[in-house]
């Protein structure tokens, strides 16, 4: 970091990043609405009590937010350290460069 301007612009648009990708899945958890692995040992359990939030709740298992805010969070870095290192200048990157943010990107789907 530079500066405290350029901080500030990171942790903003890391914070946006992470936002637009719970809203996301949110939507996508409500649309999917896949049930969790241990949806009929709940119901079993919900038959005694009856409380319908549970219920709802097992059924949003589907996109993982962990996964997602994993992805938005390596998207941004991968990003982030494109801008810094320059990648994209009209001059060409280098090899190594372009790699780096790559294989940065490329983590996040050994993660989620």
């Amino acid at each position: 970091m530079r500066s405290i301007h350029d901080m500030h612009n990171a942790a903003l648009s890391l914070l946006y990043s992470w936002g637009l990708a719970h809203t996301f899945t949110s939507v996508g958890k409500v649309f999917a609405g896949r049930y969790r692995p241990n949806y009929l040992d709940m119901l079993e359990d919900l038959s005694i009590s009856g409380d319908s939030d549970k219920e709802w709740n097992g059924r949003m298992s589907f996109p993982s937010g962990h996964a997602t805010i994993m992805f938005a969070g390596c998207t941004w870095m991968a990003l982030y350290m494109a801008g810094k290192l320059k990648c994209f200048t009209n001059k060409g990157g280098e090899a190594w460069k372009s790699a780096l943010c790559a294989g940065t990107q490329t983590r996040s789907g050994m993660d989620g």
